[in-house]
C-alpha cells in the first residue's frame, strides 16, 4: 500500500512540474513596449516578458515584436 501512494505522489509531483511554466510562443507583440519603436529598448522589454529577444518591425506599423528560438531559429530577420 505505500508504495501505491509513494508512485502516485511521485506521479502527481512530476505532473506539477511538466505542466509549471507555461511556453511562450514563437513571436508575438510585445506586451509592455508601446512607445515609438528601437531595437535595443524593443530586445530589452521583450526580454522581461520571458522571450529571447526582439526586434522592430517597420511591416507592422512599427511594432515591437517579441522572438523566441523555435525548431532551432529565430524569427528575427538578421540576428544572431
Amino acid at each position: 500500500m505505500g508504495a501505491k501512494v509513494a508512485a502516485t505522489a511521485l506521479f502527481f509531483l512530476l505532473l506539477t512540474f511538466a505542466y509549471g511554466k507555461k511556453d511562450t510562443p514563437c513571436e508575438g507583440p510585445s506586451q509592455t513596449y508601446h512607445a515609438v519603436c528601437a531595437d535595443p529598448a524593443c530586445d530589452a522589454a521583450c526580454i522581461t516578458e520571458d522571450y529571447k529577444g526582439g526586434y522592430c518591425s517597420p511591416g507592422r506599423l512599427n511594432t515591437c515584436l517579441c522572438t523566441n528560438k523555435c525548431h532551432d531559429q529565430t524569427l528575427a530577420p538578421n540576428r544572431v
